[in-house]
């Protein structure tokens, strides 16, 4: 019963909201009509949805990662100022606890218990509660969101508003082969040109390792 109660406001919830990454439209910003898009982990019991302004180039809102149902990645690029909205059912929001941090670091909210919001009659009885606005400007948001009864279920969203650094070249090996048929491996300090050797060798392919996946 919880099963399908959960997939009736998933499906309600998705309906509600906008349903794949796109570039933004800011005629419908300007013209003051609010364009939620959905944010919610895919295990996660509350939806999240967001808001953003007219200074947004693009939104990228639905990032999962295999195997990991209550995470989910937000990314944008020139957004000042968002919205966010938790969607719960009707008369629920007692039972919801959500967190806030800015850059890993300044808490915005811990463990709040979100107020009763606008009842939605005609989505399947969801509640659509206003957390509020957020500056994101060159920030990132982590909203945790978890039910009291299910504390260990608890849906990370990042939302994340920072140029991101192409990867950075750390480390190359190569694999190699000595004259007398032994293997071995070479290895290539990009960074401070640093080099170790095994002597009397010949190359064969080099594989490239980016620093951000090394660290």
């Amino acid at each position: 019963m919880k099963k399908l109660i959960f997939i009736i406001i998933s499906l309600a919830f998705t309906t509600y909201c906008w349903a794949q990454n796109k570039t933004i439209d800011t005629s419908k910003i300007l013209s003051g009509n609010s364009v939620y898009y959905s944010a919610s982990a895919p295990a996660s019991n509350a939806g999240l949805a967001l808001t953003i302004d007219d200074s947004t180039k693009w939104i990228e809102y639905n990032n999962t990662i295999p195997n990991q149902p209550f995470t989910n990645y937000v990314f944008l690029e020139g957004t000042k100022e968002i919205g966010l909205f938790l969607f719960v059912p009707e008369d629920s929001a007692e039972y919801f606890r959500y967190s806030i941090i800015e850059d890993n670091m300044h808490w915005l909210f811990s463990d709040a218990t979100p107020k009763s919001g606008i009842k939605l009659h005609n989505i399947d009885r969801l509640e659509k509660i206003d957390l509020g606005k957020f500056s994101v400007g060159n920030k990132m948001l982590t909203v945790e969101i978890y039910k009291i009864t299910e504390r260990n279920k608890v849906a990370t969203v990042t939302i994340y508003n920072k140029p991101i650094k192409p990867a950075e070249l750390f480390l190359t090996l190569k694999g190699i082969t000595t004259k007398k048929g032994e293997t071995g491996v070479e290895m290539d300090n990009q960074k401070d040109r640093f080099k170790f050797k095994i002597h009397d060798t010949v190359n064969v392919p080099v594989f490239y390792f980016p620093l951000n996946l090394l660290t």
